[in-house]
């Protein structure tokens, strides 16, 4: 396998195949196109918020697609955004902003 072509965290396993994102995890099967418009993958947010760690996919306005917890490893993430043109942002979050992103995730892992 290529480096980049899937990503594993503790919530499950990032992949794309035909322009879809397809991520799994216990509890969680999503397929969501790749692209710019409301609703497609467009950023992979990895996220520090007090000592929780995870990964959120955005769409293009900033929703919350799908919340991925857990410690993901930030190269593996970056190189996979890179190769699949999506974007990539590592940060940490206020607590109004997890707040948010968690309440509005329409998909999760338990």
């Amino acid at each position: 396998m290529r480096t980049g072509a899937e990503v594993s965290g503790p919530a499950g396993t990032m992949k794309v195949r035909r322009a879809r994102l397809e991520i799994t995890g216990p509890g969680l099967h999503v397929r969501r196109p790749i692209g710019h418009e409301p609703g497609q993958a467009d950023l992979l947010l990895l996220y520090r918020h007090e000592d929780l760690r995870g990964l959120f996919v955005l769409d293009t306005e900033g929703t919350p697609l799908v919340h991925l917890p857990g410690p993901w490893p930030p190269d593996a993430v970056h190189r996979f955004a890179e190769r699949h043109v999506l974007g990539y942002e590592s940060r940490t979050l206020t607590r109004a902003e997890y707040l948010r992103l968690t309440a509005l995730a329409r998909d999760a892992t338990r």
